[in-house]
């Protein structure tokens, strides 16, 4: 049984090694949702021509790359302000109340 436990663990590491962890199949994920849009595009003719594919990676690979980052920062942004603006509102709920944040976990440490 360790035996097999031991081989089981080996593999583990070699698909995981393989695979990478979180951040990289992210990353991996990240990158191939641009190539898959210009392959997916008019682009296509030049993006699996060896000859022209200089010009698109140079170009058109990076400033997509840049434009999908930002989209994302912008979205992450926008999840922080509405949580910024969600806690300010739970907080006004909390105070007409006349609870502060420590009563209301006591109450809920109460409850469970």
């Amino acid at each position: 049984m360790s035996r097999k436990i031991i081989a089981l663990m080996r593999e583990y590491n070699i698909v995981k090694w393989l695979c990478g962890d979180d951040l990289k199949r992210d990353q991996f994920r990240f990158m191939f949702d641009i190539m898959d849009k210009i392959y997916n595009s008019a682009l296509r003719t030049m993006f699996v021509n060896p000859k022209a594919n200089e010009a698109t990676l140079k170009y058109v690979v990076s400033e997509l790359t840049v434009f999908k980052s930002m989209l994302l920062i912008r979205d992450i942004d926008d999840k922080k302000e509405e949580d910024i603006v969600k806690s300010a509102k739970k907080k006004a709920d909390r105070a007409a109340l006349g609870l502060s944040d420590e009563e209301e976990e006591e109450l809920v440490l109460d409850i469970v």
